[in-house]
């Protein structure tokens, strides 16, 4: 995950609470609502003016592909999935918060890590304000900011960095334009991850890993602070601040800590209270609403950011370590009702231990054959060899520049076959990455091959009567956007290639051989996309129909994958990771493949095969040796927080490639 609270921005009923004992009371809070999953880690509510009575939440986005969100709270119940209001684009952003009554507007403030640009949205409209100058552009790496009006009615904000805050004046200019000014700038002795202005004390407060709560005097002044004070020590790492105003003349202090809420004195640091949580989260930064709302709220409303595990599964299996260098897997569907046969086949693509190998569900070693450094591998069903049907394995093998292919036994051993190495015959080709097609139209078998030059070759395949393999280029073509390329997938049902760019995004290509060499981007890297590079692996997971089903993409960079739609345009679903569980967790990743195919007890909901670079031993040493990790699909599509979504009804968990054979040859003949 790219940001530390890649989970939902989560609301809790409000209860505040104080003592006059030395025994501060732990009290437990249920979670009443949730935003669907987000990249945040800065929370904001509104306060709405009288023509207005609903308050409303703000979040940014940190994705590649983000900006802000806003949601509507529920005044009378309290759902579990909270209504979203707008969505706006700013790239990634890290800051976000309200201001108040700026030129007569309520305004929201945006700060945009992709670009530096400070950004003002009518919190109504949610339509950008013009800025005086042009948009203001903010250099630096910025953690936190707080905003606050002076008794005079002067609106500032101060913005945190690294071990220096700087204060800014913002003001209603010229033609309605709103004026940034930069007022002065000083260190401090932390990196704020978070901080909060309260009126009553003119104090800012600032706090982050360290756990100390500093303080200083929120001055009208260009004057430097003589006096930045160590408020109090809190017993974990600081990852957010808010203010509760009390009817007494002191003001209260929410310090959200790892696991805990804990509620001190503002003005000594006196620990009241903390509160806990019904649902196991980790908190980031924390917004209050002082009033009532409804029957969901009477008391008020936090809201805070949620580290909930969204989006991340753990490894079921893995398999036994085998090679230096692995890259991709495959995933062999055993015939008829002995799915739990299945067997996983992964490529070593270095010299020390090149070839194949071949493991059972739970990822025990049955088999290697060797191969002249094989990349991705693919499997054929059903192929015709001679006077009979085979299934075959296929890759492009970079030790002898060759398209390599083996068929696999009705026990799931991989067997040599005539004609099993096809020589490149195209001058100045290396072969790189590859994947299968087989034509629903003519129900031909096709072999793909790349290059990193990013050039692509068709190759048909076809068998004599004999049983001898044979290849036959009939296309080339240039793949992606100028980049390597490497990893591909076909969707034989709807005549598509997808392959992955490495530098720059997933495309769309025609797998007819009469097909048109212009692309379709799904996706890419660049500000506005949700890829991170290197884009690696691509796999395809089958639904009930020709649109339904699943693209899974593999981001090397993040060790993350990406889920789209199968269905054109090819929306963008999610993004998962995969952690440490019962086996190591996934770093570094390339290779990905996965069936939506109930395996039997062992993987009733599908399975995802992924690469991982450094497989650790149970005693912290990394082993020298490559393995696969195994996770349930169903443990993706439909994990807890996202069952709402109802991603796994789109996968087809009886789906039999030797029965789409079936459906290939009648289409063919039609």
């Amino acid at each position: 995950m790219k940001f530390p609270y890649n989970g939902r921005l989560t609301t809790a009923v409000l209860t505040i609470f104080w003592t006059a004992t030395s025994a501060a009371p732990t009290i437990t809070l249920p979670l009443s609502a949730f935003t669907s999953s987000v990249e945040s880690d800065k929370v904001a509510i509104y306060y709405p003016n009288p023509s207005n009575s609903t308050p409303i939440l703000l979040g940014n986005d940190g994705s590649p592909a983000g900006g802000f969100h806003t949601w509507s709270f529920s005044s009378d119940s309290s759902p579990s999935q909270m209504t979203e209001l707008n969505f706006e684009y700013t790239g990634r952003t890290k800051l976000v918060d309200f201001v108040y009554n700026l030129g007569g507007k309520d305004v929201i403030v945006t700060l945009s890590q992709s670009d530096s640009l400070l950004r003002f949205f009518d919190s109504v409209s949610v339509s950008e304000l013009p800025v005086m100058g042009g948009r203001k552009k903010i250099w630096g790496d910025f953690s936190s900011w707080c905003f606050w009006k002076s008794a005079e009615g002067h609106q500032y904000f101060y913005l945190f960095g690294k071990k220096i805050v700087s204060l800014f004046l913002i003001r209603e200019g010229q033609n309605s334009g709103i004026e940034v000014l930069e007022i002065q700038s000083f260190p401090v002795p932390i990196e704020a991850k978070t901080c909060i202005v309260s009126y009553k004390t003119s104090s800012v407060y600032f706090g982050g890993d360290s756990g100390i709560l500093y303080t200083f005097p929120a001055l009208e002044s260009t004057t430097i602070p003589e006096n930045i004070a160590e408020l109090g020590k809190a017993p974990d790492e600081i990852n957010g601040l808010a203010i509760y105003s009390g009817n007494l003349s002191n003001d209260y202090l929410l310090v959200a800590l790892k696991e805990s809420l804990n509620i001190y004195s503002a003005s000594n640091f006196t620990l009241l209270g903390s509160a806990t949580f019904s649902d196991e989260v980790e908190l980031g930064d924390i917004a209050l609403y002082q009033s009532a709302f409804g029957t969901a709220y009477p008391d008020g409303i936090l809201a805070f950011a949620a580290k909930m595990d969204v989006g991340k599964e753990f490894p079921k299996y893995e398999t036994d370590p085998n090679g230096s260098d692995g890259d991709d897997p495959a995933i062999w569907i055993a015939p008829g009702n002995s799915t739990e046969n299945s067997r996983i086949i992964t490529t070593t693509k270095s010299e020390l231990g090149a070839g194949f190998g071949v493991f059972d569900l739970t990822g025990k070693k049955l088999q290697t054959m060797a191969a002249e450094e094989p990349n991705n591998v693919d499997v054929i069903y059903g192929f015709p060899v001679g006077n009979r049907t085979a299934d075959l394995v296929f890759a492009a093998c970079r030790g002898d520049n060759t398209l390599c292919l083996c068929e696999i036994s009705s026990s799931g051993e991989l067997i040599s076959i005539p004609g099993g190495t096809q020589p490149i015959t195209v001058e100045d080709f290396d072969v790189y990455g590859s994947c299968v097609y087989r034509s629903y139209i003519s129900g031909k078998q096709y072999l793909f091959v790349n290059s990193k030059t990013s050039e692509y070759l068709q190759f048909e395949l076809t068998s004599t009567a004999n049983g001898t393999l044979n290849t036959t280029l009939v296309r080339t073509f240039m793949g992606g956007n100028g980049g390597q390329v490497e990893g591909c997938v076909a969707d034989d049902e709807n005549g598509f290639l997808i392959l992955g760019e490495e530098p720059y995004g997933l495309w769309r290509y025609d797998a007819e051989p009469n097909g048109t060499a212009e692309g379709y981007l799904i996706d890419h890297v660049n500000t506005g996309g949700n890829l991170i590079a290197d884009v690696e692996g691509v796999t395809l997971i089958y639904g009930e129909t020709s649109t339904d089903g699943y693209i899974f993409v593999s981001c090397q960079g993040v060790s993350a994958y990406n889920v789209y739609q199968r269905a054109h345009p090819n929306e963008y679903v999610m993004t998962f990771s995969i952690t440490a569980g019962s086996v190591d967790g996934v770093t570094n990743t390339d290779g990905i493949t996965a069936v939506g195919t109930s395996l039997g007890s062992i993987f009733p909901r599908g399975l995802i095969v992924v690469h991982d670079d450094v497989n650790e031993e149970s005693n912290g040493t990394a082993s020298s040796e490559a393995a696969f990790k195994l996770v349930d699909l169903g443990d993706v599509l439909d994990a807890d927080a996202i069952k709402d979504m109802g991603l796994l009804g789109s996968v087809n968990q009886g789906w039999d490639p030797r029965d789409r054979l079936s459906k290939t040859e009648h289409l063919s003949s039609d």
